[in-house]
């Protein structure tokens, strides 16, 4: 798996996926990335989200997305590593505040 600029990723679902799927299968594959449609719109929203805070490159990069770990079978929607912080986005289209709670609660066990 390798990381990723998010703002990269959504912008090669807008312009291979809908004239060259091909390619855009691809370059999720070189990333080792699985990703619907469905979960690229929620990311899209989000990059959105977080262009109209800042225009800082850097925040976009080194995210590993659809991270999953083998032995169990977890995934993780969006990661990212550094020195004093781990990052770690659950993308929802719909959910409970409480839901999402419990649900980030079990992902710091691992």
């Amino acid at each position: 798996m390798k990381a990723i600029n998010i703002l990269s990723l959504t912008q090669a679902y807008d312009s291979l996926h809908p004239h060259t799927p091909d390619k855009y299968t691809n370059f999720l594959n070189h990333y080792c990335i699985e990703l619907k449609d469905s979960e690229n719109n929620d990311l899209a929203s989000l990059v959105k989200k977080l262009r109209a805070q800042t225009t800082n490159p850097k925040t976009f990069s080194n995210f590993y997305v659809s991270y999953k770990i083998p032995q169990i079978g977890k995934e993780f929607d969006l990661l990212r590593f550094g020195k004093d912080y781990v990052i770690n986005i659950e993308l929802k289209r719909t959910a409970t505040e409480e839901k999402i709670q419990k649900q980030l609660e079990r992902n710091k066990y691992y």
